[in-house]
């Protein structure tokens, strides 16, 4: 990825899977639109500013198994930048991109430790948002989602195959399930009944 200010001109050059670059690719329009309005250019910010952290994340990855790198404590991002990204990624139904960032921050190498991302999941409510968007390919990654095992204490191992990570009958921090969300969506019916006939059911 560059490594100059946004300032510069340069966009950031991400190397990855073909889902997560035809996720990414979605972006082009409005990154090369050259005459965009004031309501655009907050949004185009927002857009570089995630692929530079993106690809900064891929590029720590990519170091600490390729070449063995020591991820520092101070190297690592802040709890309100993961949510941020993993905000953004929900919110342009990247399935993909999301499903990379999960594996990267609960990997043990270079992300959180498992209860933290738990507790971090808690507070975004991924699922919730799926359902509000009405998007049923996210909503069927979320509910059936499990960290990669070596990425996962060997103790938690057994509680996370028998308890999904993103419940359909957890509340979120409007004190609703996705469930409830979904009953009270108009034409949600597939997300609905990709909720109940998922692994939990």
């Amino acid at each position: 990825i560059e490594d100059q200010e946004l300032s510069t001109g340069f966009l950031p050059f991400i190397v990855a899977e073909d889902d997560i670059c035809s996720e990414l690719c979605t972006l082009e329009s409005l990154m090369n639109d050259c005459d965009i309005d004031s309501s655009k250019f907050k949004e185009r910010g927002e857009v570089l500013e995630f692929l530079h952290v993106f690809g900064w994340l891929l590029e720590r990855f990519r170091l600490a198994y390729d070449l063995d790198f020591p991820n520092h404590q101070d190297s690592r991002l802040s709890n309100l930048e993961i949510k941020w990204l993993l905000e953004f990624s929900v919110e342009r139904d990247w399935c993909a991109v999301l499903k990379k960032l999960l594996n990267i921050l609960f990997d043990t190498k270079i992300g959180l430790a498992y209860y933290y991302m738990e507790q971090l999941l808690d507070e975004v409510s991924l699922l919730h948002r799926a359902v509000r968007r009405n998007c049923g390919p996210m909503v069927e990654f979320l509910i059936n989602y499990v960290p990669q095992q070596n990425a996962v204490p060997q103790a938690s191992i057994s509680q996370l195959l028998t308890s999904p990570l993103f419940r359909v009958d957890k509340k979120g921090p409007s004190g609703v399930t996705a469930l409830h969300v979904a009953a009270e969506t108009a034409g949600a019916e597939r997300v609905l009944n990709i909720l109940t006939s998922g692994p939990e059911e």
